[in-house]
């Protein structure tokens, strides 16, 4: 919706798009910055309180006319993200059977990949049907709506009366290995998928719309992993996660010299399935942390992922212009590679 905002504000592209960095930005400041006070606070009440603001947010920011008070709007809007995701994540293990973590973790994050297939698309019609402004109110009152079911949501964890700091979950055992895994693993997808529609039209000859497959191809794999999330409850952490991240780790390999375009959607929808595979492990053994402190190491794994985008989007768009698609992806393999090497030493940690 971007070029539609930008006519309509009188701003140019590079302009209108800093309100997404402003998004970014406030998801990982709130994550990282607010997320202590969320086992204290109550991951329930913290999610109804994100939901409120978000939808006010987006609801709101489709009555701006000017860019500064659309990014600061959305930057609100990705401060509630910064919280609603981890109480998100939170809750579902949180009422998740015994022994069925990661299966129910894996039903949520199959939102992620539904709103990668679904929700843009819809949001891209609703905008040339109607305007980008309707779009935002609709989706903003989405958001309100779900205050309704979260109203009545009970199980909940009860408050925790620990008091925590900013670092706390850098002090519990294996938080450092699963964080830097968490940050190698976010940045090497983010800084992939970004340029690769690029790719298709300038490496591949392919039009706008058949680059938009890329989404659709890399979402469908990813939902489809939801389908066998149950294996993930039977077998070990500590084996399934280094072979998931070598396996991806070949993937990348085999993405940056992919010889047609239809080789590279094939890799793209594999890539996505073990991707789903990666993120439900990484957030299982973050939420075995410490039981107490599930709030706070959830909040800290969306701050670590919101940075790794940035850094990764940044850092990958102006190498990518000096050295080129192919060399930069097989950069990527190799930051997959040794996230790959710390998993090998990866040990599961004693719940606290």
């Amino acid at each position: 919706m971007l070029p539609a905002i930008g006519a309509d504000l009188g701003a140019p592209l590079a302009v209108i798009s800093r309100a997404i960095a402003a998004y970014g930005a406030g998801s990982a400041l709130s994550a990282i910055w607010l997320g202590r006070y969320l086992d204290g606070y109550g991951m329930n009440r913290a999610l109804f309180l994100a939901m409120a603001v978000a939808g006010s947010a987006q609801i709101l920011a489709a009555f701006t006319q000017g860019w500064v008070s659309l990014a600061a709007l959305q930057m609100l809007a990705g401060g509630a993200a910064g919280i609603a995701l981890p109480s998100i994540y939170g809750l579902a293990t949180t009422v998740a059977p015994k022994g069925k973590e990661a299966q129910t973790l894996s039903r949520v994050t199959l939102g992620w990949s539904l709103s990668l297939v679904a929700a843009v698309p819809i949001a891209a019609y609703l905008a040339d049907l109607f305007s980008w402004r309707v779009t935002l109110v609709i989706f903003g009152a989405l958001h309100i709506v779900m205050l309704i079911p979260l109203n009545i949501f009970r199980s909940a964890p009860a408050p925790s009366s620990t008091r925590f700091s900013l670092m706390t979950p850098f002090t519990l055992k294996g938080s450092y290995s699963i964080y830097a895994i968490n940050f190698l693993f976010m940045a090497c997808f983010y800084g992939i998928y970004a340029f690769s529609g690029a790719q298709a039209v300038t490496g591949f000859g392919q039009t706008t719309t058949q680059a938009g497959l890329i989404a659709l191809i890399y979402g469908i794999g990813f939902g489809s992993a939801s389908l066998f999330a149950s294996l993930l409850d039977r077998m070990p952490p500590n084996v399934t996660l280094p072979i998931s991240l070598l396996i991806a780790t070949g993937l990348i390999g085999a993405i940056a010299i992919a010889p047609t375009y239809q080789t590279y959607l094939a890799i793209f929808c594999v890539w996505g399935f073990i991707n789903h595979l990666i993120l439900n492990l990484i957030l299982t053994r973050i939420t075995d942390l410490s039981a107490a402190h599930k709030g706070a190491t959830l909040a800290m794994y969306s701050g670590v992922t919101y940075i790794a985008s940035m850094i990764a989007i940044f850092s990958f768009g102006s190498l990518i212009e000096t050295h080129g698609y192919t060399q930069i992806m097989l950069l990527a393999a190799g930051i997959q590679f040794c996230a790959f090497l710390i998993a090998l030493f990866f040990k599961k940690p004693l719940k606290a």
